[in-house]
């Protein structure tokens, strides 16, 4: 998607956009930046690394603060000072990881490309996705995501 074309499409009309950023994990992308007011991410996913705590991120540009700013303590969505604990951990090492997982991501890619059984391959790197430029131009790298179709 191109969020910069949306964002300003969306913001025209007063109308915030809100993103799954769980692909990225914040660490390949950075939607604020393209314009976008809201970003949520499962710490689940990437972030916490481990499988060993149930957390989600809501990242609100400062516009859109104001309209979230009491909601966490009115619905009970606060963050235990042990999960906290646990998505910290996890984050020192994110970099690593997720530089891993696009690496064995490319490499799988590489050879799924030479098997004759595979029709398609959906990865946003290669230069046959329909929003590889678009993707090249926002993102930083991608994960170890890979969708094909047989």
């Amino acid at each position: 998607i191109d969020l910069p074309k949306l964002c300003k499409i969306a913001h025209a009309h007063n109308i915030p956009v809100a993103i799954d950023n769980t692909y990225s994990s914040g660490y390949f992308l950075n939607p604020l930046e393209l314009g976008v007011d809201i970003s949520v991410i499962a710490a689940t996913k990437y972030l916490s690394g481990h499988s060993d705590v149930t957390m989600g991120i809501v990242v609100i540009n400062e516009k859109e603060w104001k309209n979230f700013d009491k909601l966490p303590e009115a619905l009970g969505f606060t963050t235990s000072p042990d999960d906290a604990y646990l998505v910290l951990r996890g984050m020192r090492t994110l970099d690593v990881r997720m530089k891993a997982h696009e690496k064995s991501a490319d490499e799988i890619v590489e050879f799924l490309q030479s098997r004759k059984e595979i029709k398609t391959i959906f990865y946003p790197k290669l230069k046959s996705h329909p929003n590889h430029e678009i993707f090249m131009r926002d993102h930083k790298g991608a994960n170890g995501m890979i969708t094909i179709e047989f």
